[in-house]
């Protein structure tokens, strides 16, 4: 405050309009009670009032850099009477559009006291003071939520630093259970209990809560029977929880969980040891299948001790197909080559037009099962690709544009090969009568999606079912098609 302000005189609270207020209740109290002087200066002693510029200068003259200020006091002591104070200023100011009390001191200490403050404005200005002060409280209240926001979330953005996990994961090789361990601790007292029944039957078994540390969830783990090792199932449960529910921490776990199943090695206990997932097994049962199908070796090859042995030390973490699973995924890949089939079919039609396909029957009876079966091949001209790692596929176009995009097949185009193709092969469980063996064949080439045009020769052994049933398939689909069908 500059000097001007030594300007202010005592009393100058009193040159404010005159406005006619009506005796508070409090002060009629004051006069009519005994002792109301000493009940006042309790009630008002170091309340705050807030004042205009204008009424704290002599006729309202304030100076410019002061206009716009409402200037701090408190009630000292009230006077006699209890119709004045005596006020000191406090040597802080606020703007009338500000939120911030800022530090104004007074240069003449005797002109920042006030002598006779009127109480009847003391009500008007010690609300204005709380008014102002509630919007100061609010603005440091607000500045120290987000503060506090601020806080959370560095904190947060600590606990989403993934960084850390690849490393590990990716580069040092370590196992995604074990780095998922890492984000829990154990929070309760380990304990351990005997097995009463079963097999297992005295064996021990270790059991502990653990807590992970970010979000503070807790789980329950097991240990391995008969070991002092806990299992990892719990903490892949409480993992998918937590990432679920969005708790603190859950994006470090979620890449766990990403890296993890990228690896192919999502772990699972399957009799203490560790196992990939069912999805992984069941790709590498596939390739697998198809390897023993390629080399035309039986699929019995499976239980054979010899040949789990050797598989269970090159990946203990696989577990090979079941015979049910191994006659499904079978199935799933006859479907699979019957599609392919039909696009190779659609490409030699588009090439050829017609008369470029050699069907081929066959029915017996298996001696020792006493059972009949049928079988449908086909034989065709088409084409044959290479992939970068040597091995070769008769294929579809697009097929072959989709491997090519994915930079799996050579450079040099397909060549021409013959390729021989079983439709269908299974048990036929009806008589062997030339209707029933028309119907067949008419029910495989269908699935086939071969049109009647597409066949050039039909051939079959010297059975006179045999014959006579391509025979009166030939003359059944003449109607269907432009082309005649050698029959052998």
């Amino acid at each position: 405050m500059k000097t001007a302000r030594t300007k202010r005189r005592k009393g100058g609270a009193s040159n404010k309009t005159s406005k006619k207020t009506k005796p508070t209740t409090m002060n009629t109290f004051f006069k009519e009670a005994d002792g109301g002087l000493r009940s006042a200066n309790i009630l008002h002693q170091g309340k705050r009032v807030l004042l205009s510029a204008k009424s704290v200068y002599k006729n309202g003259k304030v100076p410019k850099e002061e206009e716009g200020h409402l200037f701090q006091y408190h009630v000292e002591e009230v006077n006699k009477g209890l119709s004045t104070a005596t006020i000191e200023y406090d040597g802080k100011f606020i703007r009338e559009d500000g939120d911030t009390f800022e530090n104004y001191p007074e240069e003449n200490e005797v002109d920042t006291v006030m002598e006779d403050y009127r109480m009847a404005l003391f009500d008007e200005d010690h609300d204005l003071y709380n008014t102002y002060l509630a919007r100061v409280n609010a603005k440091k209240n607000d500045a120290v939520a987000a503060e506090k926001k601020d806080e959370e979330n560095k904190k947060k953005s600590a606990l989403d630093d993934i960084t850390d996990i690849e490393e590990k994961i990716v580069n040092e090789k370590m196992k995604a259970c074990d780095v998922l361990e890492s984000e829990f601790q154990p929070s309760g007292a380990l304990t351990r209990r005997t097995i009463q029944k079963g097999v297992n039957a005295g064996k021990e078994i270790i059991n502990q809560e653990w807590v992970h540390t970010s979000s503070q969830y807790k789980c329950v783990r097991d240990g391995k029977i008969g070991k002092d090792e806990f299992k990892y199932d719990s903490l892949w449960k409480a993992a998918e929880v937590i990432v679920k529910r969005g708790l603190l921490g859950h994006v470090r776990l979620k890449r766990i969980m990403e890296l993890n199943n990228t690896k192919s090695a999502t772990i699972a206990e399957v009799n203490g040891e560790e196992a990939y997932n069912k999805e992984v097994d069941t790709v590498l049962g596939i390739k697998g299948v198809i390897a023993l199908i390629s080399s035309k070796s039986p699929l019995s090859i499976f239980e054979d001790r010899h040949f789990k042995d050797w598989i269970h030390s090159l990946n203990p973490s696989h577990r090979l197909p079941y015979r049910i699973m191994r006659i499904r995924m079978l199935e799933v890949i006859q479907d699979l080559n019957v599609l392919e089939f039909a696009r190779i079919v659609k490409d030699r039609r588009e090439d050829l037009i017609e008369a470029f396909l050699c069907g081929q029957t066959d029915h017996w009876k298996d001696p020792h099962r006493k059972e009949n079966y049928g079988a449908l091949v086909f034989t065709i001209v088409a084409r044959l690709y290479t992939l970068k790692d040597g091995r070769e596929y008769f294929m579809s176009k697009e097929t072959a544009e989709r491997l090519q995009k994915e930079g799996k097949l050579v450079s040099c185009g397909p060549r021409l090969a013959v390729l021989e193709f079983v439709g269908n092969f299974e048990r036929f469980e009806q008589a062997k009568t030339i209707e029933n063996v028309v119907e067949w064949m008419e029910e495989s080439i269908q699935e086939l999606r071969i049109d009647d045009g597409d066949l050039n020769q039909l051939c079959a052994d010297g059975a006179s079912n045999a014959s006579g049933s391509i025979a009166e398939y030939e003359a059944l689909a003449r109607t269907r098609r432009s082309n005649n069908v050698d029959i052998d």
